[in-house]
């Protein structure tokens, strides 16, 4: 999937296999205070992994495996 985002707009595109839904969050670093961890957290079954990208954040959210949820997140990338 590739997605333009403009300055300014939020984006959350949700992805789904019809079994799992996974959301991706993908915002303004500008104005956050910097995250003092990135990387991947797990609470029950829904795994959250968070990465900079560029001059964004990007946190990917969902009740899928570890692996799949930092797969997501690492293709993301920034193009100018």
């Amino acid at each position: 999937m590739i997605a333009e985002i403009q300055p300014g707009e939020p984006h959350a595109p949700v992805l789904s296999d019809g079994l799992a839904a996974v959301s991706v969050f993908i915002e303004p670093a500008a104005g956050r205070s910097p995250l003092s961890q990135t990387g991947l957290v797990r609470q029950g079954a829904t795994n959250v992994y968070v990465k900079s990208v560029g001059n964004h954040w990007v946190t990917v959210v969902g009740e899928a495996p570890a692996e799949s949820v930092k797969y997501i997140a690492d293709a993301v990338e920034y193009r100018k």
